[in-house]
């Protein structure tokens, strides 16, 4: 996201902003990074990620930069999560709160599948974030990492074994930056200028390296 949605890998799996804006401030490894608004900001990621996304394992590293007053809901990708009538519970991602973040992955069933990793977030600071999906072993793993100190926080759990639920009525589509399900809609007000997507489970210590190497930008 160096004042763009685009993919900088050799997939093309570009996004579509809306409502983003660009400035140097948002960067954290230098160029300019995104700024979401908190009430429309968006990137709607390629629906090829949906086989990672969806229906297998995956391992997701962001950066971002809380904003000086931030609400309490940061969604950091999420498609659809809800909990309807029955209960029934659909959806997936990875949100944060002022004291955690959460990652939800529901199969449309009537278990509800949320796993966390306890942290008190910080306004104006900037944070490597990361999940870990092991679909197989039906496990998550959540890494936090702030940049301006060496603290951590971690959290795993136990997913639905098969693919996402996600429901109809509920659903529009992945995005970066907000979870959007036609009921409550929720925005994220930070800035970000990297998310990585990996085919591949990432190892705790990948994350380590990461953020040792992502602190002399910081």
């Amino acid at each position: 996201m160096n004042a763009d949605a685009e993919d900088f890998s050799s997939n093309n799996w570009d996004g579509s902003a809306s409502n983003v804006t660009y400035d140097a401030e948002s960067g954290i490894i230098g160029g300019a990074g995104a700024s979401f608004n908190g009430s429309n900001s968006k990137i709607g990621l390629s629906a090829n990620l949906d086989a990672y996304i969806i229906s297998g394992s995956y391992s997701v590293a962001v950066l971002v930069k809380l904003p000086d007053s931030a609400p309490a809901t940061q969604p950091i990708f999420a498609r659809g999560i809800v909990s309807t009538v029955g209960p029934s519970y659909y959806g997936t991602g990875l949100i944060i709160y002022s004291n955690q973040v959460q990652f939800t992955r529901n199969a449309g069933g009537s278990a509800q599948y949320v796993i966390s990793a306890p942290f008190e977030f910080e306004s104006s600071k900037r944070y490597l974030i990361g999940v870990t999906v092991n679909k197989g072993a039906s496990t998550a793993t959540i890494y936090i990492f702030p940049l301006e100190s060496k603290a951590r926080g971690i959290g795993s759990g136990t997913i639905a074994p098969v693919s996402v639920g996600i429901h109809a009525s509920y659903d529009q589509g992945l995005n970066f930056g907000a979870n959007l399900r036609n009921v409550s809609n929720q925005y994220a007000s930070f800035s970000a200028n990297e998310f990585l997507v990996f085919s591949t489970i990432l190892t705790q210590k990948w994350f380590i390296d990461y953020a040792a190497f992502l602190r002399g930008f910081r």
